[in-house]
């Protein structure tokens, strides 16, 4: 695939995690995520290495202790480029 096609679709990527963690904020504010969701999505983001700064900061500002538990867990741990995760600016 070419690099400005790959590009591209690391984007659309990024903007669909972006979209994703923007939902669960808010149903997550009303307690409606339950926690196994949260956690299932946030490894698959993880794994597939498309943590957005936006995404992160959702994340971690979650209500769920667990998953900001889990967050700083991984995230230190975590093989993701800086430059996808900003774990300094997320306060991780």
């Amino acid at each position: 695939m070419p690099n400005g096609r790959r590009r591209h679709n690391l984007s659309l990527q990024g903007s669909a995690i972006n979209a994703v963690a923007t939902n669960i904020d808010r149903y997550d504010s009303l307690g409606l995520i339950p926690l196994d969701v949260c956690t299932s999505l946030l490894r698959r983001v993880l794994e597939l290495g498309l943590l957005t700064p936006h995404a992160a900061k959702i994340f971690e500002e979650t209500h769920h202790p667990e998953i900001k538990q889990w967050l700083k867990e991984n995230l230190r741990s975590s093989t993701l480029p800086p430059v996808l995760t900003y774990p300094e600016r997320c306060g991780l």
